[in-house]
């Protein structure tokens, strides 16, 4: 598992050790980590060491005009093969959904927004 630069610049996990995720991992962490949730870029894959990416597609965006930030990605790939989507799915966005909406399902007034996770594929 790794992670694509994005617009996330906070602290992202660390890869796991031979030991996985037993306490002797703990033993061997060679990574860095801070208090402060800063950004360690050593936590970072370039998109050609990929085969799967996933992105989470914002409400309300235009594919066109504000593309994801996965996609920026695909099209700067020099690697041999292209992407494609595979799969896609629904996420509820809580940010804009109001509270009732999010804990009770009302058939007759719905007014939920959902965002997208989409997954991409690589074909070689």
């Amino acid at each position: 598992l790794g992670f694509l630069k994005s617009s996330f610049a906070g602290q992202l996990p660390q890869p796991f050790t031979e030991f996985g995720s037993r306490e002797e991992s703990l033993d061997v962490q060679a990574g860095k980590f801070n208090d402060m949730n800063k950004e360690e870029v050593d936590r970072y894959v370039d998109i050609s060491q990929c085969s799967y990416v996933v992105e989470l597609v914002p409400s309300g965006s235009n594919s066109l005009e504000d593309p994801p930030e996965c996609l920026q990605y695909m099209e700067s790939d020099s690697s041999p093969g292209s992407w494609t989507l595979v799969s896609s799915r629904e996420y509820l966005d809580a940010e804009s959904t109001q509270l009732l909406h999010r804990i009770l399902y009302l058939p007759f007034h719905r007014e939920v927004t959902f965002k997208e996770y989409n997954l991409y594929a690589k074909e070689r």
